[in-house]
């Protein structure tokens, strides 16, 4: 107090000497509480060093995570597919084509003009022209193919469940799996290598192969079932086969742009470019040793039945069907001439199969059971396929000849039926037949069906239209929409008219009389008169509008 200068400071009384000493306290102090200050930092700063080193080992460690965890996602689906097979690994080429017809989108796409690989179907016609396409040649496409396949996972594809389910349902249906010892889980890898050979063209698809089998299969269980032979078990296999081969490959172009083209595919087969094409694809596929069929029949017929393959699959090339044909015709001709004998018909005591002896149930359908074309599906959760069946109405249509269907139908009591003796030639003819007829069979279903195809033909064709205008070669299809639609019902009646129909009519009336053939005709019958009645609608709405435009009555609509 008073002059001494007391103070009071937090209730002590402090002087001038005491005020001096808690000065040097309180920056000590402050020292002390900045040493800890700067040691809290360079601690919090060591935490974030070391959070920041776990993160980035957590980053780098991420992909090799997922890398795992995919290893065993697939390792999972291979043990949940049975029809995969982990292949051990080995060496893969840089960017090895993916099959066939990989590579030959490459000769087909790849040139100097082109900056970027396109597929087919994408980009047509940027500076692409004649003498641009550059190609190693069918005999190296499948080296390329077969070294791939050697090399690659078996792996499979998502989808294809319908594909695999519906044609190992007829396989299995038909006796093969059980006639040759195919376990199931060889059949749907062979299946999904097959189907890996489509693409997603409007109509060489793999739907479009699986309504062909679906077709083969329902024609040769009528030959079959009539007695006709003997059909064989090997011969049943090798249609099929063909059948789900037939467009292997096909990249939505047909013969006359490859020869228009000078494709390499036509330089190496000039007839049959695109035949001889699937032939190759289907039959190496067959016969590889992992995955394909050949190696469950014996050794002795497997050259013979990868041959036969091969032929038909070639009968499908339009080219040849006049001489097909007129082959066809002659002999069926010749046998329907002469009355049925005891030499020229089947009997009990004839060996329907063959060398092999049936080990299964019959699979031939009766007679007259109402097995439509092409309509084989396998519904969700159910494991056998289903056949529908077609109303059977009497008539032809006019397109029949009851008095030879008169003379084939016997024997339909109970018991196996009898029918016409074939010898080799004949049944190797017989079955190109089939398989010509079911490669056709889409022009004789139900009309919407039969609309639902002819469409997507016409879109593969307004493709090649395009494509040829583009490259400046001689343009076999058009490539205006309003043309092919203008022109399509009269397409549909008159390929129908003059070259399924009759090939049909003699077919169903030989091999296949009664109900089945009468349903398949009037159906045929009732496309024509419906294409025929919207192609007169169509012509004279087109008459109708030029009155009205004041136009000539030759001018275009």
């Amino acid at each position: 107090r008073g002059r001494g200068g007391w103070r009071v400071i937090q209730g002590e009384p402090q002087g001038a000497g005491a005020r001096a000493g808690g000065g040097a306290a309180q920056e000590q102090k402050a020292e002390e509480e900045e040493g800890e200050q700067e040691e809290g930092q360079q601690e919090e700063g060591e935490e974030v060093q070391k959070v920041q080193k776990v993160q980035k080992k957590q980053q780098e460690a991420q992909p090799l995570l997922v890398q795992q965890r995919q290893r065993q996602q697939q390792q999972q689906r291979e043990v949940e597919s049975p029809w995969t097979r982990q292949a051990p690994p080995q060496q893969q080429p840089s960017q090895p084509p993916r099959d066939l017809r990989e590579g030959l989108r490459r000769s087909l796409d790849e040139g100097p003009g082109l900056k970027k690989q396109q597929p087919l179907g994408q980009g047509q016609g940027q500076g692409q022209g004649r003498g641009q396409r550059q190609g190693n040649g069918m005999g190296q496409h499948l080296q390329q193919h077969q070294q791939q396949q050697q090399q690659q996972q078996r792996g499979v594809r998502d989808g294809g469940e319908e594909f695999r389910g519906v044609a190992l349902a007829i396989f299995r249906e038909a006796g093969l799996l059980r006639q040759f010892g195919i376990r199931d889980e060889r059949a749907l890898r062979f299946l999904e290598r097959v189907r890996r050979q489509y693409s997603d063209k409007p109509y060489h698809s793999e739907l479009h192969a699986q309504d062909v089998l679906a077709s083969a299969h329902c024609l040769i269980s009528q030959v079959r079932a009539q007695g006709h032979g003997p059909i064989s078990h090997l011969d049943v296999l090798a249609l099929y086969v063909a059948a789900l081969g037939h467009d292997a490959g096909h990249f939505g172009l047909n013969n006359a742009y490859l020869k228009n083209s000078d494709h390499t595919l036509h330089r190496q087969k000039p007839r049959g470019s695109l035949e001889h094409f699937h032939a190759d694809i289907i039959a190496a596929i067959v016969d590889d040793a992992e995955d394909g069929l050949t190696v469950c029949l014996p050794t002795g017929v497997r050259a013979s039945f990868v041959d036969k393959v091969r032929s038909i699959v070639l009968s499908t090339d339009m080219a040849a069907h006049a001489g097909l044909m007129a082959n066809f015709s002659e002999w069926v001709d010749g046998m329907v001439s002469n009355p049925p004998s005891p030499s020229s018909t089947l009997s009990d005591g004839d060996d329907v199969d063959d060398a092999y002896t049936d080990r299964g149930a019959s699979s031939a359908s009766p007679p007259g059971r109402g097995l439509r074309l092409g309509v084989y599906s396998l519904d969700e959760g159910q494991e056998e396929v289903t056949v529908a069946t077609v109303e059977l109405r009497g008539g032809r249509g006019g397109h029949g000849h009851a008095e030879e269907a008169g003379a084939l139908e016997r024997g339909t009591g109970s018991g196996r039926s009898w029918g016409w003796k074939l010898n080799e030639t004949q049944r190797n003819s017989l079955l190109e037949m089939t398989m010509k007829c079911a490669d056709l069979a889409n022009l004789l279903q139900e009309l919407p069906a039969a609309d639902f195809w002819g469409e997507r033909i016409m879109e593969e064709n307004l493709a090649q239209g395009a494509r040829e205008r583009a490259e400046g070669i001689a343009v076999t299809t058009t490539a205006n929409r309003s043309e092919a639609e203008a022109g399509y019902f009269n397409h549909q009646a008159g390929f129908l008219e003059h070259v399924v129909l009759p090939m049909f009519d003699k077919y169903t009336t030989m091999f296949t009389p009664g109900q089945f053939a009468d349903a398949v005709l009037e159906t045929a019958g009732q496309n024509l008169a419906a294409w025929k009645r919207q192609q007169a609608q169509q012509l004279a709405a087109a008459a109708a509008r030029r009155h009205t435009l004041g136009g000539a009555p030759g001018g275009a609509p």
